[in-house]
C-alpha cells in the first residue's frame, strides 16, 4: 500500500537474523496516504516500533507525505512522541541499538515505553480529530528539514488503547523475535 519517492533498501539479517528496511539516503522515503487520518485521528491508539538508528529523531510522521510536520502533530520517533503540540513525551531509545518503542494514547493519557520500561507520560484530554498536512504516514520523519535515517524492522499500529497485559504480550513477542532481551523483571 505504500508509495516511494526512492525505494529504501531492504536488508536481510540485520536485527537478530531478521530483515529491516534501511533509510540511508535523503531520497529514501515510504508513505501511506491518509493512514494516520483514517486509523489514528479521533481515537485512542497503541503503536509499536522496532527500529535501530544512532539518530533519536528517526521514526515516522503522521502528517505530510514528505515526512515533515503539520499542526496538530503526530511525530513518532525513537526519542519522543509529539501528539498535537510540539512538547514531546520522551522515550530515549538507546542510540545505535535495536529497541522496541511503544506509544499509547487511551483518550486521556499519553504514555511511552522503551523495551517495556516506562519513559514518559502526559495528560492529553482532548482527542486530535485531524492531523495537520493531510494525516498521512511517512518514514522517515524529517526534523527541521533534516533527513533522519535508520533501520525500521517493524511497526504495529492498533486503533485502540491496549490493556497492560496485551501491551506487555506484544512487547514480549517483539523482544523474542528481534533478540531484544533488556526487559524489566
Amino acid at each position: 500500500n505504500g508509495e516511494t519517492a526512492s525505494p529504501p533498501w531492504f536488508r536481510t539479517d540485520r536485527v537478530n537474523g531478521r530483515p529491516v528496511v534501511e533509510f540511508k539516503e535523503p531520497s529514501h522515503h515510504l508513505d501511506i496516504p491518509r493512514f494516520s487520518a483514517k486509523h489514528l485521528a479521533g481515537k485512542p491508539f497503541t503503536i509499536f516500533m522496532v527500529a535501530r538508528s544512532g539518530d533519536l529523531q528517526f521514526g515516522f510522521s503522521g502528517n505530510s507525505l514528505s515526512g515533515s510536520g503539520g499542526i496538530p502533530r503526530l511525530y513518532v520517533t525513537r526519542g519522543s512522541l509529539h501528539f498535537d503540540e510540539l512538547r514531546g513525551i520522551p522515550t530515549g531509545a538507546p542510540a545505535g541499538k535495536a529497541a522496541i518503542n511503544t506509544y499509547l494514547y487511551d483518550g486521556s493519557l499519553l504514555q511511552t515505553w522503551v523495551d517495556g520500561k516506562p519513559r514518559g507520560r502526559r495528560e492529553q484530554r482532548e482527542t486530535v480529530a485531524a492531523f495537520g498536512s493531510g494525516g498521512h504516514f511517512a518514514i522517515p520523519f524529517w526534523s527541521a528539514s533534516q533527513f533522519r535515517g535508520g533501520e525500521m524492522a517493524e511497526i504495529a499500529v492498533f486503533d485502540c488503547a491496549l490493556a497492560d497485559t496485551e501491551r506487555v504480550g506484544v512487547e514480549a513477542n517483539l523482544a523474542d523475535k528481534y533478540g531484544i532481551h533488556e526487559r524489566p523483571k
